[in-house]
Formats: structure tokens, C-alpha cells, sequence
């Protein structure tokens, strides 16, 4: 139980470590599709 509780803890914080780094590249995308245009 303690362990399945520690390993969601971990697969949360990994989500939103992802999430935030997509968040950045779809800005750096945005910024750069500005640069293209």
C-alpha cells in the first residue's frame, strides 16, 4: 500500500514535470512560428 502510495507520487510528479516542459517547447513552437512568419 505505502509503496503503490509512492510510486503514484512519482508518476504525478513525473506527469506534470512532462506537462511543463511541453507547455514550454508548444511556447518556444509558437515563438518560432512567429519568427517565421
Amino acid at each position: 500500500m505505502h509503496y503503490k502510495y509512492i510510486h503514484n507520487f512519482l508518476m504525478y510528479d513525473k506527469f506534470l514535470k512532462n506537462l511543463k516542459q511541453k507547455k514550454h517547447l508548444e511556447n518556444r513552437g509558437a515563438s518560432y512560428e512567429k519568427y517565421l512568419d
